[in-house]
């Protein structure tokens, strides 16, 4: 749903026309995440889900899609540990009076006339239905349902870069590809019965080669990678899973060194049809 909800609020962006070139901005976005979100991951423009989702929007629409996709470097997303919904926060240059008068433009078109309610950084974006709300930091902008969510980024009172547990995972990620993701999350607790510290791993959305996709789970222990790897071979008869998850849980090879745990997730990826179980079960490990 927040993805649908940026989506239409990205398309109003920027106001049309050829476009502009736009310097790369030199904020690290990181740090404009609050450090109440434990997890982070990156989505670079060519390999964005939103962006391709945008692609796909009726030829009819307002002219500023390809304007959006060309001035637009990604985004991060953040999650906190609750699993409440995801923090989106877009790097690129973005014009506040385009945005909010191709917003108008957009919402006439669909018989919800949006009304901007500017305080300071952040514009309100109220509709009948649902109030949308922007801020506009340095080298970007936030887009989040909840006022008191970009209220808590634009007052930068606390940085995602502050948080060292998840610093030391984003420094194991590999940064340069266009997707990557760290986060201190517990995932395996409830999945496998073995605490774990948090996970990274980096890859690309469309490989030009089919290739593994692996992420990296640590643990406190390398006895405790060890279990969780005996647990992960198991699971594949658990019965919380449909027969197909099960079937696709048993490509798994986990790798165990140190206190890391190497699997490849591509087996589960490989079956869009299984994805809604697989979110399920992953939202539930982390309550």
């Amino acid at each position: 749903m927040i993805a649908r909800v940026a989506a239409m609020l990205l398309l109003v962006a920027c106001g049309g026309g050829a476009p502009a070139p736009v310097a790369r901005p030199k904020v690290d976005l990181l740090t404009a995440v609050p450090a109440t979100f434990t997890a982070v991951s990156w989505f670079a423009r060519d390999d964005a889900p939103i962006f391709a989702y945008l692609k796909q929007l009726p030829a009819d629409g307002p002219a500023c899609v390809a304007d959006l996709i060309v001035q637009s470097e990604g985004y991060i997303q953040a999650q906190r540990a609750d699993g409440s919904p995801s923090l989106l926060l877009f790097r690129g240059a973005y014009d506040r009076d385009a945005l909010e008068a191709c917003l108008i433009r957009l919402g006439d078109l669909m018989g919800k006339l949006a009304k901007p309610r500017r305080d300071g950084r952040i514009t309100e974006l109220v509709t009948p239905t649902a109030t949308l709300v922007l801020g506009f930091v340095d080298g970007g902008v936030v887009i989040d349902r909840r006022r008191d969510v970009v209220d808590e980024v634009i007052a930068g009172k606390t940085h995602a870069t502050d948080n060292a547990e998840l610093m030391a995972l984003v420094a194991r990620t590999d940064r340069t590809q266009p997707v990557w993701m760290a986060g201190t999350l517990d995932y395996t607790s409830r999945l496998l019965g073995v605490p774990s510290r948090g996970f990274f791993f980096a890859t690309e959305m469309k490989p030009k080669q089919p290739h593994p996709l692996i992420i990296t789970v640590v643990f406190a222990t390398p006895a405790d990678a060890q279990r969780a790897a005996a647990k992960i071979v198991a699971v594949a008869a658990d019965p919380r899973f449909s027969p197909a998850l099960q079937q696709q849980l048993a490509k798994i090879a986990p790798v165990v060194a140190g206190a890391d745990l190497r699997l490849d997730a591509l087996p589960i990826f490989e079956k869009p049809e299984l994805m809604d179980e697989i979110s399920k079960a992953l939202a539930g490990a982390t309550r």
